[in-house]
């Protein structure tokens, strides 16, 4: 067959480090992937090991339709022979945005449905709502139980989101997310409200910055006192970026009550190659008594 018509099998073996009775590598788990003429995966096949001969231990199926959109995924369980254990199916409206998501599992020779996620859109394309539902073996019917409702501003920007769940027959608000954004369609801030004695209390509130490269270099994080009505100082989180954006540093600090000021709490430090391509991350933590940050790790 032509290279173009070839599928595509990789196999990827993991090993486990055991000091008994000697300081070796056993293999213990592998995984066989098979792709299709469109690099999409078709299979997942995974088997055990240790010190005796690998055992298959259950599949994964995929299937796909004619625009490359996942359609399918089955889990099947190996013990002997391959069974039904469950399945996900997916469909699509004509611009390939998700409508529905469905669930199920394999009881007693049947698929026996689980939940399902129904999704509309503007025509813009725009997710406005999404339900999701759970079956019930009883009445055989899909029964309600969360709804997301969705609006977004000219530019397609979403701006607000209201969280509902069903309750006594009918949806009941729980919370509400609202955004505000730059010139350049950056979050600037999210407010996040929940739904208390008919109406939108202030829950939490995260505020972003941003360089002239679009790059995040701040991101705060505040809550709401319902005494003073007032945000008050949470969390904080600050990054730098070299003249390629790679990020360079994270440091991650806490509001200190006692000081009013922030703490050091957390500390990244990245380095990359010439490519571009992350080489280490320096893991550190804030010494309180030397005011210093401290090396942990290094990945």
């Amino acid at each position: 067959a032509s290279a173009a018509s070839r599928s595509i099998v990789y196999r990827e073996i993991g090993y486990r480090h055991d000091n008994a009775p000697a300081v070796i590598w056993i293999p213990q788990d592998s995984g066989l992937f098979i792709y299709n003429t469109l690099a999409k995966l078709t299979e997942a096949d995974s088997v055990v090991s240790g010190l005796g001969p690998w055992t298959n231990t259950g599949k994964t199926l995929y299937t796909y339709d004619a625009s490359g959109n996942a359609l399918s995924r089955l889990y099947q369980y190996y013990n002997g022979t391959y069974s039904n254990v469950s399945r996900y199916g997916r469909t699509y409206n004509g611009s390939n945005s998700i409508l529905g998501d469905t669930e199920q599992v394999w009881v007693a020779g049947n698929w026996r449905n689980l939940s399902l996620t129904s999704n509309t859109y503007d025509g813009n394309n725009n997710q406005t709502q999404n339900i999701y539902q759970v079956w019930d073996t009883i009445g055989n019917v899909w029964l309600n139980s969360t709804k997301g409702l969705r609006t977004y501003d000219g530019s397609n920007n979403l701006s607000d989101l209201v969280t509902q769940t069903w309750i006594g027959g009918s949806w009941t608000n729980g919370n509400q997310y609202i955004f505000t954004r730059d010139g350049n369609h950056h979050v600037l801030t999210e407010t996040v409200q929940t739904y208390t004695g008919g109406t939108w209390v202030n829950w939490f509130l995260y505020t972003s910055g941003y360089d002239g490269n679009g790059n995040r270099i701040a991101f705060n994080v505040q809550s709401w006192n319902t005494g003073t009505s007032a945000w008050v100082n949470m969390y904080q989180e600050a990054y730098t970026y070299d003249a390629s954006n790679n990020m360079l540093t994270q440091i991650e600090s806490w509001w200190n009550t006692g000081s009013s000021s922030y703490v050091n709490h957390l500390s990244h430090i990245y380095t990359y190659n010439a490519a571009n391509k992350e080489l280490s991350n320096l893991y550190q933590t804030w010494d309180t008594i030397g005011s210093v940050f401290v090396n942990v790790n290094k990945y």
